[in-house]
């Protein structure tokens, strides 16, 4: 099968993001950028997408390639590996 190109949709919820982050489906668009970014490879960001999403006070998702180390070491003590999506681990 071809693999899918989403850096257009990654960017696009990152945008979304950045400038609407009260946005009343705010959490659809944290699990899609986070799925977008596990299909791309992208697992680092991916995870960070996901406990950004789980532990929005204490995780920011990832912006922009700089962020990426940035908060990815800090841990919200609520997520654990299993309820993660595939190919994204704790």
């Amino acid at each position: 099968q071809p693999q899918q190109n989403y850096s257009q949709t990654i960017a696009l919820y990152r945008r979304l993001l950045a400038e609407f982050p009260n946005y009343r489906l705010v959490d659809g668009a944290y699990y899609l950028l986070g799925y977008c970014l596990a299909e791309q490879g992208q697992d680092q960001e991916s995870r960070q997408a996901y406990l950004a999403l789980v532990c929005r006070n204490k995780h920011q998702p990832p912006m922009t390639p700089s962020t990426r180390s940035r908060g990815a070491r800090r841990r919200c003590t609520t997520v654990s590996s299993t309820s993660l999506p595939r190919g994204v681990s704790s």
